[in-house]
């Protein structure tokens, strides 16, 4: 009887224990090179401005993109800034005009915005310094498949299709059902990740991708935006991986994505009104009708060359979130007055009460209802099942005034910032961490027009629905990817009776 024995084999697992690794230093040629192309807008607008945009725009970059895993961070500064600061760049260099522009001087609330979002910045990286972003000694990459991922994204596309359906018919629950179905982005995350990370498989990515595009592309809303928004946050952690020459090809695909996502802007600004409109009045039965309803439409928009730079107009509008906040700058407190903390007052007493353990709280009060009381603009509200939203920017000044209207922007950031990395660091698998992190930080601090009650109420449901059901996933394939490592183990030693 002989004893024969093997290597264990090995478990794809990262170097532990390190810090995430940081994106390569910014070069000072390229911080030289941002303040001299800032001073260069500066003179060609004549007015500092676009300058100072610009140098915020710097300032959001050097805080946040300091890891190549956290970079949606950044993607999400980004994504407020172009909100406050796209109409300045479009008109000016277009010289077009718009109602907005006619109606409402402008440089306030983008001055008011823009501070907003030095702040925003600061306090993000406020809570990551503060938490920290080393990673657990265990960590390691999920030893699955793509045929595996693929399988999970087929589950997660229809179960959370059914979640967002039947998510209204549980008033206690609504909002943990929907914070739930967003799981699927998460997957989508993980699997076009594996398209770019360790290489690059094109043609699987831009399928997966096209996918996406045409599944989300007949909701009510643009939610196409969101697998958009993964694949250039995939792009971009792929390309702080690589040498130069595979940050170039990244690069180009990264601006493919965004070239994408401007023309299926500008064809939604186009569509929508008349889509929606049709979806109101039950003229489409399938998903099938609404898909070609949609493509015909924007076939026509395509075949008629004088709509677009209407349509562009109507877009930049559209991103441009200065119009409601602007009269609320110029009413507030002349002729309404402050509200001393009670619109952040009651989005806080909602996320500490909900639903499911208070049913009998009142409903939430249409943003409408806002927009028409501190802008003075009546819009559409509950009576047509529409909502125009204030922005919680405006929502803070109408509380608080100028400063102190910036400390609850300091401390939501802060904290959603601290909860997203402190996630990042207790999840053992890098994917899982990664793509987590992705869709609680984008879509939790993405959007300058969304209310106090909405931001608060979404950031919480996604951080404990989402953060939960990623730590149940990750610790039960870290206990099967232990039980297979050590059943190796065992057989690598078992004895063999031979000669």
């Amino acid at each position: 009887m002989t004893a024969q024995a093997t290597l264990t084999p090995t478990i794809r697992t990262t170097t532990p224990p390190r810090q995430v690794r940081r994106v390569a230093r910014s070069d000072p040629r390229i911080a030289i090179a941002w303040a001299a192309v800032s001073i260069a807008a500066g003179l060609w607008f004549a007015d500092w401005l676009p300058a100072a945009a610009l140098a915020v725009l710097w300032l959001g970059w050097t805080l946040l993109g300091r890891y190549e895993s956290l970079l949606v961070l950044p993607l999400a500064f980004t994504y407020q800034w172009a909100q406050a600061c796209f109409g300045i760049f479009y008109y000016g260099l277009t010289g077009r005009t718009s109602p907005t522009l006619r109606s409402l001087d402008y440089r306030p609330i983008v001055i008011v915005e823009l501070v907003g979002l030095v702040v925003l910045a600061v306090g993000m990286a406020l809570g990551t310094r503060v938490v920290g972003v080393k990673r657990t000694s265990r960590e390691r990459e999920m030893d699955v498949t793509s045929r595996t991922l693929i399988v999970a994204y087929a589950i997660a596309a229809v179960v959370c299709t059914f979640l967002g359906v039947v998510a209204w018919q549980f008033p206690r629950l609504t909002q943990l059902i929907i914070a739930l179905s967003f799981l699927r982005m998460a997957v989508v995350y993980v699997l076009l990740r594996s398209f770019v990370i360790p290489r690059p498989r094109w043609i699987p990515f831009a399928m997966l991708l096209a996918t996406e595009i045409i599944l989300t592309s007949t909701s009510y809303f643009a939610d196409f935006r969101q697998p958009l928004a993964m694949a250039g946050l995939a792009l971009l952690e792929a390309r702080a991986r690589r040498s130069r020459a595979g940050r170039q090809r990244m690069t180009i695909a990264f601006g493919l994505v965004a070239c994408v996502a401007c023309v299926m802007s500008l064809m939604w600004t186009a569509v929508k009104f008349d889509y929606r409109l049709a979806l109101r009045e039950n003229r489409l039965s399938s998903r099938t009708e609404e898909l070609d309803f949609i493509t015909r439409r924007a076939a026509e928009w395509i075949d008629s060359p004088e709509e677009w730079l209407p349509t562009t107009d109507r877009f930049v509008d559209r991103v441009w979130q200065i119009y409601f906040p602007g009269l609320t700058l110029a009413r507030v407190p002349s002729i309404v007055p402050h509200s001393n903390g009670a619109l952040l007052e009651d989005a806080v007493l909602r996320v500490l009460m909900p639903r499911i353990f208070f049913p009998e709280k009142s409903g939430m009060r249409n943003d409408s209802e806002k927009v028409r009381l501190y802008a003075g603009v009546y819009v559409a509200g509950s009576e047509s099942g529409t909502s125009y939203a204030l922005g919680y920017t405006a929502e803070s000044y109408v509380d608080f005034g100028i400063p102190w209207m910036y400390v609850p922007i300091l401390l939501y950031a802060a904290l959603v910032a601290g909860t997203v990395v402190w996630l990042y660091r207790k999840l053992i698998h890098v994917e899982i961490a990664v793509s987590t992190a992705a869709v609680i930080a984008l879509l939790s601090l993405q959007s300058l027009e969304s209310s106090w009650a909405y931001m608060l109420g979404q950031a919480v449901a996604l951080s404990v629905v989402l953060g939960a059901t990623s730590l149940i996933v990750d610790r039960l394939l870290l206990r099967r990817t232990d039980r297979a490592a050590a059943y190796r183990r065992r057989a690598a030693v078992r004895p063999v009776y031979g000669r």
